[in-house]
Order: structure tokens, then sequence, then C-alpha cells
């Protein structure tokens, strides 16, 4: 049977490993080693590189260094005893991956270039370029990503460049893949964790976590369980409620596997995942307001999330069948808000003071109902290897939301009830859109090994597409040109394949060369209807007399070439990767004057760039990891209704990362001691293409120092660390702010310098 279970062991080498032809990377880190001395080069047996499987290829477990694809493994028990827990802290150090977070709840993850836009949370149906997956199952969200934390993880798969054969939709940039540890019928085991940190400019953190396996049916049955507990302190005040270190974060997680093996051939795994986070304020703070947030109202996040799964595993001798199925419970508030726009456009106050006087908190309500069914036949490894599948997915989302101008009925002389359709008194806007994306696929993709060194790969997938939605809105910004609601309906339908092809060329066993071409897709949508009692003039000042009610699908062309060596007897492996993307019909996010945008497709965007990624034990103690990434986006042409020029770079992504790692092992009679340390650099981003208009802000560059010492004595593991230890400001995105502009652009924070202890017992 092939076995999708995942594990690390010391990979034999040849004694006359080859070099072949190495990169400028690997010569300097042949250098390094060399640099040690010969008793560095007499350890070289002892000091190989662990084996790191994965399952991206979704045929079985194989050796990373044998997949022709560009794929970062992380280590979810290493990151978290360096105390990085979060969906930021995961991706960090991954070559051309950048995640855009403004608070708890409210992301966006992207790659090689891939963006086009700013974040918007009204645009409900901004389809993902990024796709997300817990085992089997797609949970990615565009803007919404669940922030899993770490919780009994064997690994997390980062999988850059067009999956569309395998992945299908969602993921034309890349996939990330979080990968749970299986119940393991044969020992019992289990882990309890307790970590208290503190935060500069904020306060103490605490978590504590528990996992346990137990077996109930030798060699048949078995039980794993893991609760997880975290209480961040905020680091972001909030001057109009008065509340110091507002932003506090609360996350409770918890999962349940069982695995049954009735049989050597038959493998059933059922799971269920829980998590509910929950944030009392937003990350941002306005540049005039001393790094404070301003609401006369509380913000922040509530999340309900519960996964369920199960999944088949049956070996039909020179195949096996896999069926995974699925189901997504999900309720989301988005707190936010409106203060000073509601006060500036009813005209209590043309410029704002730092008091407000109409309180606008605004409620963005999803309701998330997700049912998918793929099955897969797998064949066993050979000289041709291949898996076909089907995949269903029924998507059913609502999103509802509620906008108060408290007072505002008064100040209008007007019940919001009667004279604007409102659902409740000093409701400015309401608004209620339904949709139910329903979508299947037909996928294959087989390899064949046309001699010992080259195999040839070939993939394809079909997929069909229909996405009704109805809306509806009313209040007095949610009103049609004759002063009724806005309601109606539409519906988005498309269909296609997409084709992958790529050649392997393998001249020993250390050395891989790769070259791809691939087609990545989303889907189109509906969108929110724009009131045209608000928004006429600025309608026409586009030309226009009404907004499109849908947006189409949009499309890449991937084109890539890569390297994987492994050197120096194992102790050494280098990844290279080159890319050439050409993104068609990319959706973008057209602006109104008055508020209101629309996704339409806009335009194309060329997306080039270089990854890199080594890992080197120049001793058997000391370890070393070097990656980096170059990427040049643009717009290839110029989109005229969002103002980008040809040859303006794309907002929120930066055009180099670097990422450096190191780790040192003293072994004591008692126990053993692993220093980490890791170190990354962002370049500085736009936050749109022309940087020659009015709302172009410049995202600075950061940097992040990060370190720990573990010492591990028996079944105990006693830990230091701290994170950011330069207390430098991570800005993942900043916001133009045209109400109040006397507050200043809205700036959006990461934690800052954190230092933390850490106790672990095993059992």
């Amino acid at each position: 049977m092939l076995t999708r279970e995942t594990k690390e062991t010391v990979r034999p080498q040849s004694a006359e490993a080859r070099l072949g032809a190495p990169t400028l990377a690997a010569a300097c880190g042949l250098a390094m080693l060399q640099a040690f001395g010969p008793q560095a080069l007499a350890e070289q047996q002892r000091a190989q590189l662990e084996e790191i499987v994965v399952t991206a290829t979704r045929t079985g477990a194989a050796n990373l260094q044998d997949i022709p694809m560009s794929i970062s493994a992380l280590a979810p028990d290493k990151l978290a005893s360096q105390g990085l827990n979060s969906l930021g802290d995961t991706l960090r150090a991954v070559p051309g991956v950048v995640l855009n977070a403004e608070q708890q709840g409210y992301n966006r993850i992207t790659m090689r270039g891939l963006v086009a836009a700013d974040m918007d949370y009204t645009q409900v149906q901004d389809r993902s370029l990024v796709g997300m997956y817990l085992d089997e199952i797609p949970i990615g969200l565009g803007t919404h990503n669940p922030d899993l934390r770490v919780l009994d993880m064997e690994r997390i798969e980062v999988i850059r460049g067009p999956q569309g054969t395998l992945y299908g939709a969602g993921s034309m940039g890349g996939t990330v893949r979080y990968i749970t540890r299986k119940p393991d019928p044969s020992k019992f085991a289990a882990t309890v964790e307790t970590q208290g940190s503190y935060t500069n400019d904020g306060g103490a953190n605490w978590n504590a976590k528990g996992s346990a396996n137990m077996p109930l049916v030798t060699d048949e049955l078995a039980l794993r369980v893991g609760v997880y507990r975290e209480s961040l302190e905020g680091y972001v005040d909030n001057s109009g409620t008065g509340k110091d270190d507002a932003n506090t974060m609360d996350n409770t997680q918890a999962n349940a596997a069982l695995r049954w093996m009735p049989s050597e051939d038959l493998t059933i795994d059922a799971s269920v995942v829980y998590q509910k986070p929950e944030s009392d304020g937003t990350n941002g703070y306005f540049r005039e307001k001393d790094d404070s947030y301003s609401s006369l109202r509380d913000v922040g996040f509530e999340d309900d999330l519960r996964i369920y799964n199960l999944t088949l595993d049956y070996d039909l001798g020179s195949m096996s069948l896999l069926s995974s199925t699925s189901y997504i419970d999900r309720d989301f508030d988005l707190l936010v808000s409106l203060d000073a726009l509601v006060t500036y456009f009813l005209g209590i106050n043309d410029q704002p003071t730092d008091n407000p006087r109409m309180p606008g908190p605004s409620s963005q309500r999803n309701t998330i109902e997700n049912f998918t069914q793929e099955i897969r036949l797998v064949s066993e490894p050979g000289r041709l290897q291949w898996q076909i599948g089907a995949y269903y997915a029924d998507d059913e989302r609502r999103y509802v939301q509620h906008s108060i101008g408290e007072g505002s009925d008064a100040w209008l002389g007007a019940s919001a009830v009667d004279d604007f359709l409102a659902t409740q008194a000093d409701e400015i806007y309401y608004g209620d859109i339904q949709s139910d994306d329903e979508q299947w696929a037909l996928f294959g993709e087989a390899t064949f090994e046309v001699t010992d060194k080259i195999a040839v790969t070939a993939g394809l997938r079909y997929f069909d597409f229909e996405g009704p939605a109805s809306y509806y809105q009313s209040g007095v910004f949610g009103l049609d040109a004759d002063g009724g609601p806005l309601d109606g309906e539409a519906v988005e339908k498309s269909s296609g394949t997409n084709p992958k092809v790529a050649i392997t060329y393998t001249p020993n066993d250390d050395l891989l060369f790769y070259a791809e071409a691939a087609k990545g897709f989303r889907y189109g949508g509906v969108n929110y209807p724009v009131p045209t009692v608000w928004c006429a003039d600025s309608l026409a000042a586009d030309g226009l007399t009404d907004a499109p009610k849908t947006f189409g699908p949009d499309e890449v062309w991937s084109y890539s070439l890569g390297e994987k060596g492994t050197f120096a007897d194992g102790r050494m492996t280098v990844n290279v990767a080159a890319f050439l993307i050409k993104w068609s019909d990319a959706q973008t996010i057209h602006p109104l004057a008055c508020g209101y945008p629309f996704i339409e497709n806009g335009g194309k965007i060329e997306s080039k760039g270089v990854e890199v990624e080594s890992r080197i034990n120049l001793t058997d103690a000391f370890r070393i990891g070097i990656n980096a990434s170059y990427t040049s986006s643009e717009s290839d042409g110029g989109i005229p209704t969002i103002e980008a020029r040809d040859g303006d770079a794309v907002p929120y992504f930066p055009e180099w990362s670097v990422a450096v790692s190191a780790d040192y092992t003293l072994d004591f009679a008692s126990g053993e001691l692993i220093l980490t340390a890791d170190y990354s650099f962002r370049d500085e981003m736009g936050t749109e293409f022309n940087p020659n208009l009015s709302i172009y802000r410049e995202i600075p560059s950061s940097s992040v120092l990060n370190a720990a010492a573990n010492y591990t004595t028996g079944q105990w593991q006693f830990g230091l660390y701290g994170t950011n230890l330069t207390d430098n400001r991570q800005l993942s995105s900043v916001a133009y702010q045209t109400y109040p502009a006397t507050f200043g652009d809205l700036y959006f924070l990461g934690r800052p310098r954190t230092v933390g202890l850490r106790v672990q017992r095993a059992f």
C-alpha cells in the first residue's frame, strides 16, 4: 500500500556522490564546509542531512529532493520550540511567499508576485490565489484564511507555482498544506507543553497545549487528540475607547482523529478540528495618533470553525483508491469602525476631529458551509506512475453587513427602519449577499520514465463551475436611484481545461533538473451591487452607467526551470527554481470616488524571478540554512481602470526576500542543548501599481531576528526564546486614509519583541 504518512530518516548516500555542475550557492557552501578544516570533513558520514519526506504530488510519500517541483517543507515542532506558532511565523522565511495581515482573521497569502489589489473585506467573492489545505481538505478563503496553530502537525508543505491540475481553482499562485499526525495503533504517546512570554509595549502572554496518541485495539484502532489554549496581550492602544493594549487575542483549538485499520489493505481515518479565535482589536494604528488606533466602539474578530473529514485508503494491488469527504462549518464576524466615514458623509462635520461625533460600528458576518468530495486512483510506483480523480464541491456562503451610525436617525430627522428600509434603528447600511458555488472536475496526471535518467510528466484537469448569488441592500447608503432597496441576483459560469507538462533529467542520484509548463486558473464571481443614488457621478466619470454584476475567471501560464542537488556526501542541499508567469484577465478592484468598488477583469501581469533554498551541515553539530528569492512582477501593457502603467510593479509584494537560519547542538551527559537563530529580510513594497497616485504608499522594508535555546533531558525539554529581538516594526500594510485625514495613514503592525519560556514533557 502506498503510504501517506511522513517521516524523517537519514538518507543513504553513495560514497562516490558526484557534484554535477554546482551552482554558486553550492560552491559557497562547499567553501564553508572546507573552512572548518580536516576535522569537519572527517565527520561527513555522521553529519548527513536528514531526508525530508513530503506528499505534495499526492502519489505517496517521496523524498523532497526527488520531486521536480518548488517545495518548502517546515517542521512545526521546530517552529513551536522557537515560540513561532502563527501563520505569519510559518511563512515569513519561505522564499517567494508573502502574508498580508491586518488583524486576527483578516489575511491574504500571495506567491511569486501574483497580486493585483489591496484586501477588501466587502468583496466576499474575491477569489483565492493561493490554496490552503488541511490534509486532503481545502480550507482557504481569500482574505480570511484560518490561522491554524501548529498543534499536532507533522509538517507544513508550501508548493510554489500554479497547481491547477491536482489542486484546482484557488491554487493559481501555489498551495499551502498542513499535514497532521495520524493515530498510531502500535503505541501510546503523549506530550504536554506550556509557554509564558512578554511582549514589548504589550504585556504577558501564555499558551498551553497537549496531545495524546491512544491505541484502542492493537495494530487496528487508535485515537489521537490534541488541545490548545492561547492568550496574547495586545500592543496597540485604542484612544477612542480608552483601552490600552486593545488588540488582545484568545484562541482555542482542538482536534480528534480516529484511525481504523481493519485489514492490511484498508485504512479509514475520521477527524474533526475545532478552532475559536477571538480578538478585541486591530493591529492598525494611525500615524498622527501617537501610535494608537481610534474608534468609539470596540473592533475585533470572532471565529467559530469546525472541519470534519472521512478518508478511506484501500489497496487494490496494482493501485490504491483514496476517497476524501469533508465538511466545513464556519461562522466569523469582523467588527470594524466607520466612525469618521459616516460622520463625514452625513455632513455632521466636514473635518472630523479627534473625537468624531457619530460612532459607526460595523459588523461583517460570514456564515459558510462547504462540502467537498474527492476520489482518486493512484498506481503503484513504477516506470509509469499515474493518478486519476474526480472532485466535487458545494460552497454556500452568506455575508451580512450591519453598519450603524449612532444618532443618525435623529440627525436626519427620519427613521432608518421606516424611511430607508433598514433592519434596525440608526442603521445606515444593511447588506446581505448569499452565494452557492458549485463545481466539479475530472483530473489526471502521469509520469513515464523514458530512460533511467529522463522522465516526462503530463497532467490535465477539466472543470465546470456555476456560482449563482442573490443580494439585498437597504439603509440610507444602500438604496437604488428610486429610493428602493438594491436587490437582485446574478450568476457566473465557467468551464475549461488546465494542462501541465514537465520533463525531469536526473544525471545521478544526487542531482535533478526539471522544466515545467503549467496553467493555473481562478473562478469568477458576482459583484456586490453599487448604489447609483450615491455613485452615479463616480460611475459616469469612468464612462459607466452601472457597475457590472459579475466578473470573469482569470488564468496564468507558468514556465519554470529548476535544479535540486545534494552535495558533499549528503551534507548539503541546494535547490534553485526560476520562473516566468503570464497572467491574463487579472481580477482587479475598480475603485470609485463614492467608496463602492467592484471587481473586474483588468489586464495582464508578468512575473519572473528566482528562488534559492539550501541546507548545510557544517559539522554533525552545526547546521545552517539559506533561502532567498528575487521577484519582478509588473503590469504588462498597463491597466487603465486602476491607472497602472506598463511596467509598474504589483502592490504588496517585495522584490527581494532573504532568510538565514542556524542551529548548534551541544551534547552533555545529562542531555542535549540546541541553540537556534534565524534572520529574515523583506524588501519594501508599494500599495498601488502607480507610484504617482496620491493614494500610493510605500511599505518599508523589514527584518526579523529570532533566537531560542532548548535543553532536553530525558522526557523533559526546557526552552528560552525571543522573537523579533531587534523590535523591528513589521508593517504588512499601509492604508491611505481619506476620512479623517487629520489622523494620518493607518499602519498595520506585526508583534513587537517578545521573550518567553517554555516547558515540555513527553510520556
